[in-house]
């Protein structure tokens, strides 16, 4: 962790104007600084920059760059995931259509044994 601020206490708890120190107000997830840009939208490989440069944002700019790797490769296996579903339904598509034609083959035979069997035995089924 990067050293606290004088007024700032152990464990994160406000100081005594109020404020907790920047590090953990961004652990908590609340923002640090206005001038920081959406990570959500960025890309991998994006420069990170912090709008000042002290400890304190050094720390913003980590988690940030962190942040935007780990939605990178979040991204990634949701593509390799959608990949795997397209191909699965593609050999169901593939599995369906050779069934519906064996099927279809099974009918005619049964047809024509049906009216084999009907030819030979005058309409009455033996």
């Amino acid at each position: 962790m990067p050293p606290a601020k004088s007024s700032a206490r152990p464990n994160g708890r406000p100081s005594r104007n109020g404020k907790r120190p920047n590090y953990v107000r961004l652990a908590l997830g609340q923002d640090t600084d206005d001038e920081m840009e959406d990570v959500a939208t960025m890309d991998a490989g994006e420069e990170v920059e912090a709008p000042r440069d002290n400890g304190q944002n050094q720390w913003a700019a980590m988690l940030a760059e962190m942040k935007v790797a780990m939605l990178a490769e979040l991204k990634a296996e949701h593509l390799r995931e959608t990949q795997h579903l397209h191909e699965t339904i593609a050999d169901l598509k593939t599995t369906m259509k050779k069934s519906n034609e064996r099927m279809e083959e099974t009918i005619r035979g049964l047809q024509d044994t049906i009216s084999q069997l009907s030819g030979t035995s005058n309409g009455t089924y033996a």
